[in-house]
């Protein structure tokens, strides 16, 4: 029953899509639906229907204007009774919030506002944290989407005191840019690279880049779009490889010492391991380290694995286990399965990171074979249609 009813509402979905009258989320609701390419082709084959869209546009223009005004003069009716019971309602709630008003007042007045350097202090959860070197620490709320990250230490030149003297690079000195589980951000380097960094990520990089190279260092998962220089390569280090460009862009995603990989977007990259392992990626490539030291590469739709920096969640053939694990690590809440099969199943789908979890959970329903049941503020119970 409950999958003929929501085959029922995409279907509903469909229709208003062809005659051109979605509202509110039902669009980004069809757009779910359709990243499964089955549907995908369904969709497209309705749309290319001709006699399909002839015989909506009769449909759509059916004069249903009789039916909608008497609806229309029983609904007046019923809202005059209502209404003198609503005001009384209103007036009820009224002297009840005008007393809890004063109350909260009276309460305000006794006791002395916190200070600037308390709450200062507490900011662990800060949407970004900038640690610079000189030990300063600065902090950027949800409202900064872009920081400029000015280049504080001249290093540009060489130091030599003759020609056949060798060059003498000063010592790098290393900022960290971190991000709260919740919060991502773009960068612009001080040679124009951009840098967009994930959730729960940290880039460390210096204040000024040498004359011999561009060296940064990543913790979690960033997107590089790096301005090329032939003459200082562009180097992202992580814990298990060194991603090596001169002008490119693409994703690296390194959450620990035994894990990376990186997709390529545009231009080439190659990749080390500290072992004997060296790999050149063709846009549209994928490497993945495995456990075992290994890497394979694979030909990947990079789509879903840049979808992030664009502030969506995005899942290719990912099991609702892991979909919702993700959903628990972004909003901080916990979901049960009452069947244990349903963590198995797979969905393709991009959706926008809403503020809210009901928001995502409810176009996953929508598209899924699965309804969520909240049981608090942060726990969800995920049950069968």
């Amino acid at each position: 029953m409950e999958r003929e009813k929501k085959d029922i509402q995409i279907s509903d979905l469909i229709y208003k899509y062809l005659t051109d009258s979605l509202k509110g989320n039902e669009a980004e609701i069809l757009e779910a639906w359709q990243q499964q390419p089955e549907n995908r082709k369904l969709l497209l084959e309705l749309k290319n229907s001709e006699h399909l869209y002839q015989g909506l546009s009769e449909l759509h223009y059916t004069d249903t204007e009789p039916v909608w005004q008497m609806l229309e003069q029983q609904i007046r009716l019923r809202r005059r009774i209502r209404m003198r019971r609503w005001w009384i309602g209103i007036a009820a709630g009224l002297l009840l919030l005008l007393g809890g008003i004063w109350w909260s007042l009276q309460q305000a007045e006794e006791q002395p506002l916190p200070s600037l350097a308390q709450q200062t202090l507490q900011r662990e959860d800060a949407p970004i944290t900038l640690r610079k070197a000189n030990g300063e620490i600065l902090y950027f709320e949800d409202s900064v989407q872009t920081l400029l990250l000015p280049q504080e230490i001249r290093q540009e030149q060489n130091v030599s005191t003759s020609s056949s003297t060798p060059t003498i690079e000063p010592q790098s000195i290393y900022n960290e840019l971190v991000t709260s589980s919740r919060n991502t951000i773009e960068v612009s380097l001080y040679d124009g690279t951009r840098v967009w960094l994930n959730a729960g990520s940290k880039l460390r990089y210096p204040t000024s880049f040498t004359a011999e190279k561009r060296q940064v260092s990543l913790e979690g998962e960033g997107y590089f779009e790096v301005v090329r220089d032939e003459r200082r390569p562009f180097i992202v280090s992580t814990a298990s490889a060194t991603i090596r460009v001169l002008g490119t862009g693409f994703n690296v995603s390194a959450p620990d010492s035994l894990s990376c990989t990186t997709t390529l977007v545009e231009g080439r990259v190659q990749i080390e391991d500290g072992q004997t392992n060296r790999i050149l990626l063709s846009p549209g490539q994928q490497a993945r380290l495995h456990t075992d030291g290994n890497w394979d590469v694979r030909q990947v739709d990079i789509r879903y694995y840049t979808a992030w920096k664009n502030n969506l969640f995005a899942f290719e053939d990912t099991s609702l286990r892991e979909i919702l694990n993700t959903l628990s690590s972004w909003y901080g809440v916990t979901f049960l399965f009452r069947q244990a099969e349903l963590a198995d199943l797979t969905y393709t789908t991009m959706i926008k990171r809403y503020d809210k979890v009901q928001q995502v959970l409810h176009i996953l329903e929508e598209v899924g074979d699965f309804r969520c049941e909240r049981i608090d503020d942060t726990h969800f119970m995920i049950k069968k249609k």
